[in-house]
């Protein structure tokens, strides 16, 4: 029995490294952004949990693109998910899966905090209250996605929770990383109300130096 006790004990030793090495490439927070849900329907909040419980842990990896749509699963009564408001055209209609897109804004700019490549986002057309003008995104099964790349340097892992009465969207990886921060501004306004919007990321490497221009959007938004 002795030979088999000690292998058992060689055995944890390893077993910590393992976990210690899995931990380690998200020992950093590189972007962490709430979103309240005090005004959110019972329906929206359903929603909202089914969608958590998909993306929680979800890892980002290098040079390959990340489909929020896809991760969300067929957005369905037999999907998990209840028919909520959503905004369509300018107007708001039930549809199953409503009330992700305060979801899909957080994780649109926590990947802009977190220096990640913006594939494919899609801005409201008009103003919505859950995301300041030029930093929020919107879905649409099949249509409208969400798609982000990790450039590196290692994996990225998206961590969402609730939080109270708001959810939090945190994205973890590697130290190193560039730093970023978000710029907004409104370009024009013409009589009918409808804003052209800007929105800049710019990044400073590790360090103290300059902040440099990273990446630009454009959107034109009703109020």
């Amino acid at each position: 029995m002795r030979p088999f006790t000690s292998l058992g004990l060689l055995a944890v030793p390893g077993l910590l490294a393992l976990v210690c090495w899995q931990v380690r490439p998200y020992r950093l927070e590189l972007a962490r952004v709430p979103g309240g849900i005090a005004p959110r329907t019972p329906t929206e909040r359903h929603n909202l949990a089914e969608a958590i419980r998909r993306l929680n842990g979800a890892v980002l990896v290098e040079q390959t693109p990340w489909s929020l749509d896809r991760h969300l699963g067929t957005r369905s009564l037999a999907g998990g998910y209840l028919p909520a408001p959503t905004l369509r055209g300018g107007s708001r209609e039930l549809e199953p899966g409503g009330g992700l897109c305060q979801l899909a804004s957080a994780i649109f700019q926590a990947s802009l905090l977190a220096g990640l490549e913006i594939r494919e986002r899609h801005a409201h057309g008009r103003s919505v209250s859950s995301a300041l003008p030029g930093l929020d995104a919107t879905l649409k099964e099949g249509v409208r996605d969400l798609v982000v790349v990790n450039r590196g340097p290692g994996p990225v892992r998206l961590g969402v929770a609730f939080r109270g009465e708001a959810f939090v969207v945190t994205l973890s990886g590697l130290p190193g990383r560039a730093r970023a921060r978000l710029m907004t501004r409104e370009l024009a306004r013409d009589p009918a109300g409808t804003r052209l919007i800007e929105t800049s990321r710019w990044r400073r490497e590790a360090g103290e130096g300059p902040w440099i221009p990273d990446w630009t959007d454009t959107v034109s938004q009703r109020r």
